[in-house]
């Protein structure tokens, strides 16, 4: 099972499960997607074990791509989009 990592979506703390791998996962994109559809992916990879609100699902991703903004080391990967 993946490991469990706090994040703050909107004004909220939650737990996404599985979001270290999906970043991995998601790394080798980087350099063909925007930002915007990257968050869109992720939302993808992560909703299958997360419960994501239908309302609230473009504030996910917005807070996905915090994860995966201009520069950011992550997860043993540098991550650069489009913007």
């Amino acid at each position: 099972m993946d490991d469990v990592t706090q994040i703050c979506v909107g004004k909220h703390m939650t737990g996404i499960i599985g979001l270290e791998s999906a970043l991995a996962a998601a790394a080798p994109w980087c350099q063909v997607m925007t930002a915007g559809r990257i968050g869109g992916v992720l939302l993808e990879m992560l909703d299958g074990h997360n419960y994501i609100e239908t309302g609230l699902r473009d504030v996910y991703a917005q807070t996905f791509i915090g994860f995966v903004g201009a520069d950011i080391l992550l997860v043993g990967y540098i991550f650069n989009f489009v913007m």
